[in-house]
């Protein structure tokens, strides 16, 4: 899931570039950019945040689109610097800057969690195995190896 929602930033960051390089019908620009400003701001956001409320993160995806879109509009209206196609292309590339990030932290996150999976998985899992200082060894060890070495060194 969060995998996705960084790259439906990366989609729609692209397609409201593309939109406002290249032009085309209105409806496909309001279509296509709005959707950006609603939902783009506010996916990064909750993947930022690490919401995992799936209720909250809507609510929270939501209202930062339009919040971001109306302060950024009122700076640029009272600096004189009107010009929302070059706003719109920032802020897409500074999302699709960002939501590449995360996508790279997430996807580097799952496989770092798979090798240490993959690590951690003892092929002699069903044995006992205790070392000189009678703990086990073993990468989960058993209630009954605690036990069995608990009292180890209770006797020794």
């Amino acid at each position: 899931m969060r995998v996705a929602r960084m790259a439906a930033v990366l989609a729609l960051s692209a397609g409201a570039g593309v939109v406002v390089l290249l032009g085309g019908p209105p409806w496909l620009g309001l279509l296509v950019i709005g959707t950006f400003m609603l939902a783009a701001p506010g996916l990064v956001l909750v993947e930022m945040l690490r919401v995992r409320d799936g209720l909250l993160g809507l609510v929270l995806a939501m209202m930062a689109g339009p919040a971001l879109w109306v302060v950024l509009s009122t700076i640029q209206v009272f600096a004189g610097l009107w010009i929302p196609r070059i706003a719109v292309l920032a802020v897409a590339a500074l999302l699709a800057v960002v939501a590449t990030m995360l996508l790279l932290a997430l996807l580097r996150g799952k496989r770092m969690l798979e090798e240490s999976r993959h690590r951690f998985t003892s092929h002699q899992h069903d044995k006992i195995v205790v070392d000189e200082s009678g703990r086990h060894r073993g990468a989960f060890p058993s209630p009954r190896a605690q036990i069995r070495s608990d009292t180890q060194r209770r006797q020794g």
